[in-house]
């Protein structure tokens, strides 16, 4: 179908994964960086949509650009308004590079190795006639096409991304976390951020939270550890419920609905001062209930025992400045600024289950 844009004529086909295969041309990554047309195919990218396309079923990708130095054209005797549809022929000895999708397509030809039957898959191509001899000779007006693709765009951070992702077993729970945590009237999915960025009454992301799902079900920051953990579906559904009981006991001995309830001011005052309000506070929470779960599991107990939170009122925990957390390396002082030691949250963890009189977890001794 031919269609007018900026750049002039473009034509969109659907091409089978097949012929992707067979038609397109990657840019040699030997050639010298500065005379590349296009940048190297990310192995990382390369493997993650092997990955997706052999471990999914409901598999969708947004189309890739093919540029063509020539290609003729048949018009056929049917139109949709302004719209026309061609009979196109791309020649053997037509240039051609794809200058967008490279790494899709690396790894399309990957996974039909594993998996022939994706061969007849479809993806939308668009395609550009530059009409030089060689795609070389339209150098510079390929380089834009991609810089125009890729200069102003901003990919979804981590807390939307797993908003809208309903396939990780991690994601999916981290959603169903708040959903079951609401059901128990605990207004905790109000102090979430889903789009990753924090507003008056809220407190942590979205990714902030699945952090700390990942330290309670599986001791380990490794989405894949933790997704195998909570693929087996009695794992999933046991973990909704003690994380859910779990934060509802950390409301009713931290101040955080005071925290979500306070004018701008008051908040930001919270946010600065108090040592779980912030992403490695949230970890060292998910680690105190990890050691919660491994004492009931070690002595056996019909349920979690939630009781030495209550000692968490003992602890100067809406000051940064106290000599306990600096003498424990949480806080530290840079250019007269009290800010938290990186990495830390695990000696918080422990400085915590400690005071608290709560054995710690495996990973804290």
């Amino acid at each position: 179908m031919e269609g007018i844009e900026g750049i002039g004529r473009t034509y969109s086909t659907k091409l089978t994964y097949a012929q992707c295969v067979e038609f397109i041309d990657i840019e040699d990554e030997t050639i010298p960086v500065r005379e590349r047309l296009q940048r190297n195919a990310d192995m990382a990218r390369v493997k993650g949509v092997e990955e997706y396309l052999l471990n999914r079923d409901n598999t969708f990708f947004p189309g890739v650009i093919l540029v063509v130095s020539k290609m003729d054209l048949e018009p056929l005797n049917i139109g949709f308004g302004s719209e026309k549809l061609f009979q196109a022929t791309l020649k053997s000895n037509a240039d051609r590079l794809m200058i967008d999708g490279q790494g899709r397509l690396s790894g399309i030809m990957r996974s039909l190795k594993s998996k022939p039957a994706l061969a007849s898959y479809h993806l939308d191509v668009k395609i550009i006639v530059v009409n030089t001899a060689t795609v070389r000779e339209s150098t510079k007006f390929v380089t834009q096409i991609f810089a125009d693709l890729h200069l102003n765009l901003k990919k979804p951070n981590a807390s939307q991304s797993i908003w809208f992702d309903s396939e990780s077993h991690l994601s999916r729970l981290s959603n169903d976390v708040l959903d079951t945590v609401e059901k128990l009237n605990i207004p905790f999915a109000n102090a979430i951020a889903v789009n990753g960025k924090l507003t008056t009454g809220q407190i942590y992301t979205l990714a902030n939270v699945t952090d700390f799902i990942s330290i309670i079900t599986a001791s380990s920051s490794s989405k894949k550890a933790v997704n195998l953990v909570l693929a087996n579906k009695d794992n999933y559904d046991l973990y909704k419920v003690l994380i859910a009981q779990y934060i509802m006991a950390l409301y009713n001995v931290v101040a955080f609905e005071k925290i979500q309830n306070a004018n701008i001011t008051e908040w930001k005052q919270e946010l600065n001062t108090n040592i779980f309000t912030c992403a490695i506070g949230l970890k060292a929470l998910a680690w105190v209930g990890r050691s919660i779960i491994e004492d009931a599991l070690e002595n056996e107990l019909p349920e979690l025992n939630f009781a030495p939170l209550e000692k968490l009122l003992d602890l100067p925990l809406n000051d940064k400045t106290n000599d306990l957390w600096f003498k424990k390396e949480i806080f530290h002082k840079i250019d007269g600024k009290v800010k938290i030691v990186k990495a830390s949250e695990k000696r918080l963890a422990a400085v915590i289950c400690q005071s608290i009189r709560l054995l710690p977890a495996a990973e804290l001794v």
